[in-house]
């Protein structure tokens, strides 16, 4: 599933940075400019994604032995900062024209063309995010932010020429060079919260950031409810979100009336602590220590 949703996002981005930057060249417009690098650059990261995915699936070797989940969290990182970086060129270039005296553009063709692009755009983005509910997929929910980014620069962009076409019949006509500049600022503040978002999450996890607090919670009422019936002093729990990758570390200080448990029993705790957990995070990696001594629990 997750594999199939980003090569429709590879085929569709590169269909759509080819048409963005064609029709850039023919109406003269920035905007769809930046749509149309928006769109390449999603092409290249698809196809890194494509990778990315089949390496985090992959089991722990000799060079990585905690597997390659860190991998998914630095991509989706660094595509965060190439999105922030293009919107930032492409607010300083927009700021030049408007000091410049604007940009004229052939306003017809880039409505035809902003009408198409938001359609196939905000569709992608509406799979992408279907499939990510579905799958748990990171790659994927970045995947369908970076559709949304750009299914609202076109779909803004849409409306902007509309309104260029109309400004043209009127005596303010003079005005209409530096609608495309003027768009182009205003959408990439409108949408900057999505990559700042995107960088967040991800710098996050790199640095072992602990999961949202409602996995946080869920998972203490499973332990919670899992030991309920055992001698159990203190449970002390570390917690770690990389990527689609939870790992869960849980110290549980035993009462001295059961430190002579057999390993049998305490394998059997932590058989019903890991049935607890499994359904709702499938890629869980737990580990369970029992010990007499707190310290164990709190290096």
């Amino acid at each position: 599933m997750e594999e199939r949703a980003l090569k429709l996002s590879v085929w569709g981005a590169a269909m759509m940075a080819l048409s963005g930057i064609g029709f850039a060249a023919l109406t003269g417009s920035e905007a769809i400019l930046l749509d149309g690098l928006f769109s390449g650059v999603s092409f290249a990261m698809g196809l890194v994604s494509l990778r990315v995915s089949r390496l985090v699936r992959e089991p722990s070797d000799a060079h990585y032995h905690f597997g390659y989940a860190s991998y998914e969290p630095l991509f989706n990182a660094v595509r965060g900062v190439v999105m922030a970086v293009l919107g930032t060129f492409a607010v300083y270039s927009a700021v030049s024209a408007l000091f410049s005296g604007g940009r004229p553009i052939a306003s017809g063709y880039a409505v035809l063309y902003a009408v198409l692009g938001a359609a196939i755009c905000l569709l992608i983005w509406w799979r992408q995010k279907a499939v990510a509910g579905n799958s748990g997929s990171t790659l994927v929910d970045v995947d369908a932010k970076g559709w949304l980014i750009d299914g609202l620069i076109t779909a803004a962009v849409c409306f902007g020429f509309l309104a260029v076409i109309l400004i043209e019949r009127t005596r303010f006509a003079y005005l209409t060079p530096y609608a495309d500049p003027t768009l182009v600022i205003l959408l990439v503040v409108g949408t900057a919260f999505l990559p700042y978002g995107i960088l967040r999450t991800n710098l996050r996890e790199l640095l072992m950031g602990a999961p949202a607090s409602d996995e946080q919670d869920q998972i203490l009422d499973a332990l919670k409810a899992a030991t309920a019936d055992l001698p159990i002093e203190e449970t002390v729990v570390r917690m770690n979100r990389m990527g689609r990758s939870l790992y869960v570390h849980v110290y549980l200080l035993v009462q001295e009336s059961h430190e002579d448990a057999k390993l049998t029993e305490l394998d059997a705790v932590r058989a019903s602590i890991h049935e607890a957990l499994r359904p709702k995070f499938p890629d869980l990696a737990i580990d369970i220590i029992f010990t007499r001594d707190a310290k164990w629990a709190h290096v």
